[in-house]
């Protein structure tokens, strides 16, 4: 089985970050903040030439050490074989970070062990906008776009 590799690139400066927004992630009724809003709207606008997804992070995914992945596009465009987990590699430049997929019982697929680390050594707060792009097709190469709320 082959570790797939994350590649996190920063793209602050396609966000909307000069208007002077409250760092409060959520408005008072749970609707996304503006600064929210810019990062989903530079996440739409980023050109993606390989299979990808597109995740606004939430507390649980910030805060409670896992990230769900649309199980659609594990099936599709990732090397598994039906099996509860497997270890992949996050890199960032020279750096890995060594994350679990794991597959429950209800075939929700996530990231687990390990993501929370990656989490706060990239500084991923609630509201930033995650593009997981796949670049190599065996699933091996995964980039994943930042864009900060």
């Amino acid at each position: 089985m082959n570790p797939v590799k994350v590649e996190v690139v920063d793209l602050d400066e396609l966000c909307d970050r000069g208007r002077g927004h409250s760092q409060s992630r959520r408005g008072s009724k749970g609707k996304a903040c503006r600064g929210e809003i810019g990062a989903i709207r530079a996440a739409d606008k980023y050109v993606r030439n390989h299979p990808s997804f597109k995740c606004v992070m939430r507390a649980a995914y910030v805060g409670h050490g896992y990230l769900s992945i649309p199980g659609g596009f594990v099936k599709r465009y990732m090397p598994w074989q039906r099996t509860e987990s497997f270890m992949t590699c996050l890199q960032r430049t020279r750096r890995l970070w060594r994350v679990k997929l794991w597959i429950d019982e209800r075939r929700r697929v996530r990231f687990s062990a390990g993501w929370t680390r990656f989490v706060k050594e990239n500084a991923i707060k609630v509201g930033d906008v995650c593009v997981f792009e796949l670049i190599e097709r065996d699933g091996s190469v995964m980039k994943v776009s930042i864009f900060r709320c």
